[in-house]
């Protein structure tokens, strides 16, 4: 509990015995209106919670001074950085369409309606011709081993296939 010194006209508290006695003296002025504004409060984080600190103008503007060189730093940095990578992800956000030499979706488009079509005419063939198509086109048989098992001649064989091709012409021409 503070000490309350007594004057014979007023109450004082030590504080403002003391407030009194230096400014009488002149050692110590009391903090003045101007003082007050010299005291400025600036953003400081402190174990991932930014509170406000308290501190005199000349550090505060020392303070800001190099909150803002980072800010610069940073942003120099940034603008650097994108000038010599740039990724295919901002290219595109940017409106920016690469072609895909590799690629050619006309091709594959054609590509799988001439396969489509094919294996419609196939199935138009009898059941032994689609055997055939299927043993020399997908299997990759030789016409010598297909006679071998049918028990016929090679050129019988080569006769059939070539009787079937035409027969698979002409239902393409007709698709």
């Amino acid at each position: 509990m503070a000490a309350i010194f007594l004057c014979p006209d007023e109450v004082f508290t030590p504080s403002q015995v003391r407030n009194k006695v230096f400014t009488n003296l002149g050692f110590l002025m009391r903090k003045t209106e101007l003082e007050e504004k010299q005291v400025k409060k600036i953003p400081y984080e402190i174990d991932g919670k930014i509170v406000k600190v308290e501190v005199k103008d000349d550090v505060a503007a020392v303070y800001e001074e190099i909150d803002k060189e980072t800010k610069r730093n940073e942003w120099k940095h940034e603008k650097r950085a994108s000038r010599h990578y740039c990724s295919l992800e901002q290219i595109t956000f940017n409106g920016f369409q690469i072609k895909n030499e590799s690629v050619d979706i006309q091709a594959d488009l054609e590509q799988k309606e001439i396969v489509q079509s094919l294996h419609k005419a196939i199935k138009q063939l009898l059941l032994e011709q689609q055997k055939l198509i299927y043993l020399v086109f997908f299997k990759g048989e030789t016409l010598s081993s297909i006679a071998a098992k049918r028990k016929v001649s090679k050129q019988a064989v080569a006769q059939q296939l070539n009787r079937v091709k035409i027969q698979l012409k002409n239902i393409l021409k007709n698709l």
